[in-house]
């Protein structure tokens, strides 16, 4: 059996994973906070530690996979405050509609998805114990961590308690023993959500939430740990100092697995930059099955620049996959590329997948077989599973005048390419003498 080898943010080094218990393993995700619409950004975590969820799956009988729903927190109580609707409304509306585009690309439903909501006495119960192990204190209904009780602090990081206490992230606020310390549970404003506790009517901080869950539902000590690169620090930073100091284990998670951020155009995604690439938007100029070939084309670990030249290749690349699968599905099975599963396990190598995947088509690999390793990319495993995308006329009415405009400039490689653009919508252009251009779509 080839053996799985994954990057280990703890160690910082590539290493065989061995699970603690070979009948149960363990990976828990960090989820979104459902306070907007879902952006490419929400998605990357989704669709790479599918595609680890599927591999596990195919060395392990009982993978146990949970991906969390944060679904209190500041920026779910301004979003409500901003549109006069109440907040367990904005949390629903946003978790449902980021749970249909993990339908639409593709992404098996985990083990569990639960709210943070939903564990608020698992969430007391772990304070109140690091209260009386002198991990945590009260301060007028606030309860915060106090970082110095747990020496192994910054280690996941890599940043020592003396630059933590010189350029703390946080805002210290009035009671803190150290500048470092966090929240585990805040005072509730009367217009926000509160529940009693011990400490008064409040709400829990956002890294005890996940400690909770994990707890509940996975144990005190798990296998694997994802998320975004952004969450190494402070968030699981201080999952693992509360959540170990409650335990009493050697470690919150074995293996701590980070994926890159994604850029737009080489900058930053930001709202203040308007650059935000929205799912919604993307998937009306694209196929579920090319985003996902774009998001797996870009080693996880690296960051992900989204720009017109990435989906162009991801089409190309899709096009060329889906025309070697079968036309219905099939339930036939045979041993994957020993290529292909050699790159899946140095680290979940997608790009080295696809060009093996890729390779295989070339040398006539039937479409059963196409359809096999599509599967465990997360990708359609038939023709007829792969929907076109929904026609935007006002997007391909701009790209006609821009087409145009690049013409009478004498643009042609601009005009070349926007008409290969539109090509991958099954729009043709039909150029008439009087130097006017229109368009038709035509199903393939």
């Amino acid at each position: 059996m080839q053996h799985l080898n994954l990057f280990n943010t703890r160690t910082h080094t590539l290493e065989p994973f061995t699970p603690q218990d070979p009948k149960r393993v363990t990976m828990y995700v960090c989820g979104p906070t459902v306070y907007n619409t879902p952006h490419i950004g929400n998605i990357r975590p989704s669709v790479i530690f599918d595609v680890l969820f599927k591999l596990l799956k195919t060395y392990y009988a009982n993978v146990v996979y949970i991906h969390n729903i944060t679904d209190i927190d500041d920026k779910v109580i301004a979003r409500a405050r901003q549109l006069g609707v109440s907040i367990e409304e904005v949390a629903r509306t946003v978790e449902k509609e980021y749970k249909t585009y993990l339908q639409k690309l593709h992404v098996a439903l985990p083990t569990a998805m639960p709210r943070a909501t939903e564990h608020i006495p698992s969430i007391i119960a772990m304070i109140k114990a690091l209260i009386e192990n002198n991990h945590a204190y009260v301060h007028k209904g606030n309860v915060f961590f106090h970082v110095p009780s747990y020496k192994q602090y910054g280690a996941l990081a890599r940043k020592n308690l003396n630059e933590l206490y010189t350029n703390v992230r946080i805002n210290v606020q009035d009671g803190k023993k150290n500048p470092a310390d966090f929240t585990l549970w805040k005072p509730s404003l009367p217009s926000e959500p509160s529940w009693e506790s011990p400490w008064g009517l409040g709400r829990p901080g956002w890294h005890i939430e996940c400690s909770a869950m994990i707890h509940e539902h996975l144990g005190s000590s798990i296998d694997i740990h994802g998320g975004g690169v952004d969450l190494t620090f402070p968030h699981h930073e201080n999952e693992i100092a509360q959540s170990v100091c409650y335990t009493h284990k050697e470690c919150l998670a074995r293996f701590f697995l980070h994926n890159g951020h994604i850029t737009h155009n080489g900058a930053k995604m930001s709202k203040t930059l308007g650059n935000t690439i929205l799912l919604d938007s993307l998937m009306t100029q694209n196929t579920p099955a090319v985003i996902r070939t774009a998001l797996l084309m870009v080693h996880y670990r690296q960051p992900l620049n989204w720009c017109d030249s990435l989906l162009q290749q991801a089409r190309n690349i899709w096009k060329k996959i889906a025309h070697n699968l079968p036309k219905e599905p099939t339930t036939s099975s045979a041993p994957l590329s020993q290529d292909f599963m050699q790159a899946l396990n140095k680290d979940l190598n997608t790009p080295l997948a696809l060009r093996a995947l890729m390779q295989d088509i070339k040398q006539a690999q039937s479409p059963k077989h196409t359809a096999q390793h599509c599967a465990l990319l997360g990708l359609p495993t038939y023709q007829s599973a792969t929907p076109k995308p929904r026609i935007d006329t006002q997007k391909i009415e701009a790209l006609m005048q821009e087409r145009l405009a690049a013409k009478k400039a004498r643009d042609f490689q601009t005009s070349d390419a926007i008409r290969q653009e539109l090509a991958t919508y099954n729009i043709k252009i039909h150029d008439h003498p009087d130097g006017t251009s229109s368009w038709s779509h035509h199903e393939k």
